[in-house]
């Protein structure tokens, strides 16, 4: 019996090979496109549907992003191509999302702080999250709590001390945002402390409490607002001491 070989099987081919020799992030649109519909459409031309879907949306992100009765009405594109395109926004959220929560090291305001604006985007309304935080200064795990105003958030303390309680937390971070400016309320003061003395007698220590402004943040711990919270504090040479020489540095 007589093998048929797809007449596209050599142009494929050689997408792949020419993608194997690029750095695939320095890809075109198209070419990305094309060899992404080949996953999908396995004995079909994807050039010209590739274009029709880039004509028809400009740009990747507006493809992933379209309804899929949109996509349906783009030549070549049936319900399965239109889901399966439709899907990959889910695939680059979830990326995104894993990407985030590799434990990344939050030891110093310059690392702290970007990733705080990653899973605390700006927002009219307050934001809050809790970072639990191992030994090496890392983000093993954390929670983020809605906010319904742009100065209440909805948050309960024993709802943080038992996320803490449950995942044997050492030590943790506290940020939340302000729409506007970075400087701590009487209410943010009080609510921290309340929270802090309840976490002593579970004995969780508190890396700092950050505040993220619009365009500043606040450290509660750098503007020494940690007067009473029982944890191993320098002030002097601005490092909180943990285990295994590991600081808590402020001076990047």
């Amino acid at each position: 019996m007589e093998t048929k070989i797809s007449p596209h099987a050599g142009h494929r081919k050689r997408i792949r090979e020419r993608i194997e020799k690029t750095n695939e992030y320095q890809l075109g649109d198209l070419e990305f496109l094309e060899n992404l519909l080949t996953f999908i459409l396995p004995r079909v031309d994807t050039k010209p549907i590739a274009k029709a879907l880039l004509a028809e949306f400009l740009t990747i992100e507006a493809i992933f992003n379209a309804p899929e009765d949109a996509l349906l009405c783009v030549d070549g594109i049936g319900p399965k191509t239109a889901y399966f395109l439709k899907y990959m926004s889910t695939v680059c959220y979830m990326g995104n999302r894993s990407k985030a929560t590799e434990k990344p090291y939050v030891g110093t305001f310059s690392t702290a702080i970007p990733f705080l604006k990653q899973i605390l985007p700006w927002s009219n309304n307050e934001q809050m999250a809790v970072l639990i935080i191992n030994k090496l200064l890392e983000v093993k795990l954390y929670k983020i709590y809605t906010g319904k105003t742009e100065t209440d958030v909805n948050v309960d303390i024993d709802d943080i001390v038992e996320y803490l309680a449950n995942n044997n937390a050492e030590y943790c971070l506290f940020a939340h945002t302000h729409p506007k400016d970075s400087t701590p309320s009487q209410a943010d003061k009080y609510a921290f402390y309340k929270t802090a003395s309840i976490l002593t007698g579970i004995n969780v220590k508190i890396i700092d409490n950050l505040i993220l402004g619009k365009d500043n943040f606040f450290s509660l711990r750098q503007n020494k607002e940690f007067s009473y919270v029982n944890s191993d504090y320098d002030y002097k040479t601005g490092k909180l001491f943990v285990s295994n020489n590991n600081d808590w540095i402020y001076q990047d």
